[in-house]
């Protein structure tokens, strides 16, 4: 983009120069862009433009306490402003400000219903509040549900002919990082092996290439969507002639329930990097587990629950070290969820059980750890519950590697709630360290308390606040239970990264699914 603007000198047009500086932070260079919206935000036609893109410039410098300044003074002045309205929300939320953030955001919606990122937002800020159980959040699906998108090829197909396997779609925006390679990438290889289906991906989200070459090398076919709108995307589907479409980000970023809506296969399917009911009844079915989802829940959720055994996700452990016996003597409980999830409650409950373990230190770490101002927001939380903020260790996130380190030198993992962990419980148990969990009714909440129910360490969940703290001080306290974890933690782990086994189990669901699809066609 700079280079089109070269020919505009800075400060002959002011609309070019807030293109120009939005530039410069994309790329890095703040320091070329800050005395220029400096002297754009003194015009009152730009000054609002100017301090959305101040603030952006602050949150990359991880000043977020500047940029939450400016995002209020935009968000108050120009109540329209889209962009000032949700990134402080999402600011918000991400310091634990859940009630605060989910206030923001409906308050948009009142004004602006048909906003697709925002309702994205508030479906996924309500799993952060203990306001909404399980009946509530069935309900804000439902309420928020997408427009079915609107293709140009016909709907209902017919189903698979005879002498061929399946053809099964993946939607996601992620095979490229996080829980879907953590949780999907060995899975598909192993299910591209037994070709009981033909497997196609969709990714919906633009990536560099080279982050989505582990998935593009796996062998199924891969359909680039990231840039195809909703109804190309549905044709290109019914193009396909997928039979079973699975859905593997639920109303996050970058959905496409929209398409799932439009039934744009025979047989759709809700799964993995989303813990809660879609909402949709054009969702077929809703891939969980006996714990996540208990005899009489089937309530809650909109689509038919397909229960897996022994738990609805099969871990891939990152190459680490076997765990050595020195970080049991350490007198450090441990959390690398995101911060949005320590709230009010959670961080009362930490700090109890910190007030309880004295000598004992929390190591927080996630991303905005390294930003001053997110540091001393959760430093305050604590300190008004009674803990010196020096027994607080605070970091940015940093690659994963970095992440699995920080498991070493620390003894107890601390889950928080209601939106609990998942990739971080497994992470920490794979490292030798128990995970105290406090499942409530949201799938959510309930990721932990399966995971350790699947190994037989029930004596880690806890039924209520009281107990969650006793458990925590407990086996803070435990010493020699923690180095017989330490010594057995892979082994009873083993069984949830058995891909084959979890592959086939997978498979195997997916095929009486269909079966059962076709008999009742």
């Amino acid at each position: 983009m700079l280079s089109l603007l070269s020919g505009i000198g800075v400060g002959d047009d002011a609309r070019v120069d807030l293109l120009r500086c939005e530039a410069w932070i994309a790329s890095g260079t703040i320091e070329t862009a800050s005395p220029v919206l400096a002297r754009l935000a003194g015009i009152p036609e730009y000054e609002a433009q100017a301090q959305w893109l101040m603030a952006l410039a602050a949150l990359h410098d991880r000043r977020s306490d500047d940029a939450i300044v400016l995002l209020r003074s935009v968000a108050e002045r120009h109540p329209d402003h889209r962009m000032a309205a949700l990134k402080l929300a999402s600011v918000e939320l991400a310091r634990g400000d859940v009630e605060t953030a989910l206030a923001r955001i409906d308050r948009w919606l009142e004004q602006h219903p048909d906003d697709r990122e925002a309702r994205s937002a508030h479906l996924i800020a309500c799993q952060y509040s203990r306001r909404y159980d399980a009946a509530a959040l069935l309900a804000e699906h439902r309420r928020w549900k997408p427009d079915p998108a609107k293709g140009s090829r016909a709907g209902a197909r017919p189903h698979a002919r005879p002498g061929r396997p399946a053809r099964i779609g993946w939607v996601s925006p992620g095979f490229c990082h996080g829980p879907v390679e953590v949780f999907f990438a060995e899975v598909l290889k192993a299910m591209c092996r037994e070709a009981e289906f033909e497997h196609t991906l969709y990714m919906t989200a633009p990536a560099p290439p080279e982050s989505t070459e582990r998935f593009r090398r796996i062998g199924a076919t891969w359909r680039d969507a990231a840039y195809a709108t909703d109804g190309a995307l549905l044709d290109r589907i019914r193009e396909d002639r997928i039979d079973i479409l699975v859905d593997l980000a639920g109303a996050g970023p970058d959905n496409r329930l929209a398409v799932f809506a439009a039934s744009a296969a025979p047989l759709q399917v809700s799964w993995l990097d989303y813990f809660c009911t879609t909402g949709l009844g054009e969702i077929d079915y809703l891939i969980t587990d006996d714990y996540l989802a208990p005899a009489g829940s089937d309530a809650f959720y909109s689509e038919t629950l397909l229960r897996l055994t022994p738990g609805r996700l099969c871990y891939t452990p990152p190459p680490a070290p076997t765990p050595s016996t020195e970080g049991v003597e350490a007198r450090r409980l441990v959390c690398l969820n995101r911060f949005s999830k320590i709230n009010d409650e959670v961080a009362a409950a930490w700090s109890a059980a910190l007030l309880r373990l004295p000598g004992w230190s929390l190591r927080l770490k996630g991303t905005g750890g390294d930003d001053a101002g997110v540091a001393n927001a959760l430093r305050r939380r604590f300190a008004a519950h009674g803990v010196d903020p020096e027994r607080l260790d605070i970091s940015g996130e940093g690659p994963y590697a970095e992440a699995i380190d920080a498991y070493r030198d620390a003894a107890v993992a601390l889950d928080p709630f209601p939106f609990s962990g998942c990739a971080t419980s497994f992470d920490a148990l794979w490292m030798g360290l128990p995970v105290v969990t406090l499942p409530l009714d949201t799938m959510a909440s309930r990721q932990t308390g399966s995971i350790l129910s699947a190994i037989g360490r029930e004596d880690w969940i806890a039924d209520d606040v009281g107990a969650y703290v006793d458990a925590i001080v407990d086996v803070a306290r435990d010493e020699d239970g923690r180095r017989r974890w330490r010594a057995a933690a892979r082994e009873r782990m083993r069984p949830l990264t058995d891909t084959r086994a979890f592959a086939r189990e997978l498979t195997g669901a997916l095929q009486r699914a269909w079966a059962d699809r076709a008999t009742r066609a």
